[in-house]
């Protein structure tokens, strides 16, 4: 209970700490006129009784550091004063601050573009339940080249007959149409035919009304309609009265039964998801080749792993290789997970790039560095004279320490900023899904990191100006004024960090150079879903 009222006190100490100082100043000022007056009644003259008083009361300054140290939080208001302190060398040296914060900047935006990138991608959690369970089911040929992974109907419907592995199964295909909605000109949209099972597998609830079900994916059912975010928003403004709303599709009459929310994108770029009403007899009985044109997932069994459900796949490749070998003796089935058939062909691209991007961030650290270096260096007076009016040697360097840390953080924030306007040209420019809507933005997650890398990054180059600090002759300094620092330690630093500089550069410029390989891949294999 003694602790808890202790450290209640230094709370408030801390937080009315104007006026707690203010009232221990009276109190020493108090004390010396008491003092004085009882020297004065001593004999004493009047100047002489005040020295005495303050020479018996000792140092003022030394009392009201003992009493901070004491009864308040003296890490927080040296930290507090650190940053007044910093603030205002900032303004004074308005162009150093200007060229330190845009160098951080640069970094900082190239690293948090690319981190978004990457983080949206391979590392975020997809929008769907149990995303983990959701497995691309792939058609592929065992010698020679495959059809992208497009399946047969049949072959499709004979998965569902047999697997033991998974608890829904889920069929679509694109299609391109022409919508017309009452009075509307014919418009042009992206659609997917899709199952029922569609829904199961991707377990996403609406945001308005409802999916479609088993009953709307027979034959000749009334067609339904489920509008994607943006199809909603592009083909209706965002109304929220269209449910129930029927258009004609390709000149068939369909009714709008739900909108999904923006997050939803599977697959992502189309307008709306019609019922595919598909039964085995659509095909009869054949199985060649130029039936290829449906995307297969599927949702594992509770307690199933990828790799059980692979070999399920593998038996049943394998019984329609020995039943059909004329149309199924050359393919075989494979499956990835639901990221990996996302963004599997361009992780390694991504991954090059934040590589580099982070090279770009060291190189703008080192320059930083070197700025710090060779301002230390004009600033061995001011260290000297705090030396000497007894400022210990970690207080100095704390308060080298805050201004790094906030000229980072200015830079970071400036950095964000840019990085958000990037992010937002790379969200429309990518190349196949990673451009598609929603599949890259910024979030708290991001900007959190962002932040924290800059305060690292201001820790990291604040370091060098503090190595040099500590090697100040204080006599030298005093009495030379504004030279710059002595002997060949701040040479060889200097060196070090250029040697590191030219090895950064040339890493980013070979990283860069084969990414722009690996970038072509993904821009030609990044082609939805």
């Amino acid at each position: 209970m003694k602790t808890l009222s202790r450290c209640l006190i230094r709370l408030r100490n801390f937080v009315t700490g104007g006026h707690g100082d203010q009232r221990l100043r009276e109190e020493l000022e108090d004390y010396v006129v008491r003092e004085a007056e009882a020297n004065i009644q001593a004999g004493m003259s009047e100047e002489e009784a005040r020295r005495q008083a303050r020479l018996k009361l000792g140092s003022a300054e030394a009392i009201r550091e003992q009493y901070h140290a004491e009864e308040g939080l003296p890490l927080l208001e040296y930290l507090a004063q650190d940053i007044r302190f910093s603030l205002r060398q900032m303004r004074r040296s308005l162009g150093f601050t200007l060229v330190v914060v845009l160098t951080m900047a640069l970094g900082i935006a190239a690293t948090t573009t690319m981190f978004t990138v990457v983080y949206s991608t391979l590392l975020r959690s997809l929008p769907y339940p149990q995303s983990e369970r959701i497995v691309a089911i792939h058609d592929t040929r065992i010698t020679g080249r495959s059809a992208g992974g497009l399946m047969t109907g049949p072959r499709f419907y004979d998965i569902e007959a047999r697997n033991r592995s998974f608890s829904s199964l889920a069929i679509f295909y694109f299609d391109e149409s022409t919508l017309i909605a009452g009075k509307k000109l014919p418009i042009y949209v992206k659609g997917a035919g899709a199952n029922a099972g569609f829904w199961d597998v991707f377990a996403t609830t609406p945001m308005l009304g409802r999916i479609f079900n088993a009953k709307d994916d027979v034959p000749h059912a009334p067609q339904t309609l489920v509008l994607s975010y943006t199809g909603w928003q592009r083909l209706f403004g965002g109304d929220p009265n269209v449910i129930g709303e029927q258009v004609k599709l390709d000149q068939q009459t369909a009714t709008i039964v739900g909108v999904m929310p923006r997050d939803f994108s599977a697959p992502g770029g189309v307008d709306l998801w019609h019922a595919a009403q598909f039964v085995p007899s659509n095909w009869g009985n054949d199985r060649g080749d130029g039936l290829r044109d449906i995307i297969v997932f599927g949702r594992l069994r509770s307690g199933v792993t990828r790799a059980q459900a692979q070999g399920d796949l593998d038996r049943i490749g394998e019984q329609l290789r020995r039943e059909y070998p004329s149309s199924d003796g050359a393919w075989r089935f494979t499956s990835e997970t639901l990221r990996e058939d996302r963004y599997g062909n361009g992780q390694p691209a991504l991954v090059a790039l934040l590589i580099s991007s982070a090279l770009l961030l060291m190189i703008a650290c080192i320059n930083v560095a070197n700025l710090l270096l060779s301002r230390a260096t004009t600033r061995q007076r001011e260290v000297a004279l705090r030396r000497a009016l007894g400022a210990s040697g970690w207080r100095v360097a704390f308060q080298f320490f805050v201004e790094s840390v906030l000229l980072a953080l200015a830079g970071g924030g400036a950095g964000i900023l840019v990085a958000f306007v990037l992010t937002r040209i790379a969200a429309t420019s990518l190349p196949g899904i990673l451009g598609q809507p929603g599949t890259i933005h910024m979030d708290g997650i991001v900007i959190g990191v962002a932040l924290l890398v800059s305060v690292a990054t201001g820790i990291v180059f604040g370091v060098t100006p503090v190595l040099e600090t500590r090697k100040v002759q204080l006599h030298s300094a005093l009495k030379q004024g504004e030279t710059r620092l002595g002997g060949s330690s701040g040479n060889w630093l200097r060196s070090v960090l250029v040697g590191v500089t030219g090895r950064s550069i040339s890493c980013a410029a070979g990283g860069c150079v084969a990414v722009g390989g690996v970038a072509v891949e993904l821009g030609e294999a990044a082609t939805g879903i």
